[in-house]
C-alpha cells in the first residue's frame, strides 16, 4: 500500500489524544469600594477581559468594605488585588492592573485574536 507523503492517510482517530481545553479562570478583584486604584484596577479589568474569549474567564467584585471576611478568607491584605484560580493554580496581582501586558503574561491569557 503506498502513502502519499502529502496527504497522510488517518489510520485510526480513536488513536489521537483527545485535547480537552484548559479550564477557564475564576478572577475575584477585590477592591476598597470608590477609592482611585480601586476604581482604575476595575476598568482595567474590564478593558483586558474584554479581550480574552468570553469562555475562558468568569469575573466578580468583592468590595473588602462591605465583605471584609471575603478577603481574610482568601488572604487578601492589601487592594486592590486580583486573585486568579484555574484547578490548583492560584495567581495574586496585587495593585491597579495598569501594566496590561504583565497581567496579560502573568495569567497566559491570550487576546481573542491570538
Amino acid at each position: 500500500m503506498r502513502h502519499d507523503v502529502h496527504h497522510p492517510t488517518l489510520i485510526a482517530s480513536s488513536a489521537l489524544p483527545e485535547r480537552m481545553p484548559p479550564k477557564p479562570f475564576q478572577f475575584t478583584l477585590f477592591h476598597a469600594g470608590t477609592e482611585p486604584n480601586s476604581v482604575l484596577a476595575r476598568r482595567n479589568l474590564e478593558e483586558l477581559s474584554g479581550t480574552w474569549p468570553a469562555d475562558s474567564y468568569q469575573l466578580r467584585y468583592v468590595d473588602v468594605m462591605e465583605q471584609a471576611e471575603e478577603a481574610y478568607r482568601q488572604g487578601v491584605v492589601v487592594t486592590p488585588t486580583l486573585v486568579a484560580l484555574r484547578g490548583e493554580e492560584r495567581i495574586l496581582i496585587v495593585g491597579n492592573l495598569s501594566d496590561r501586558e504583565r497581567v496579560r503574561a502573568a495569567l497566559g491569557m491570550p487576546d481573542k485574536e491570538d
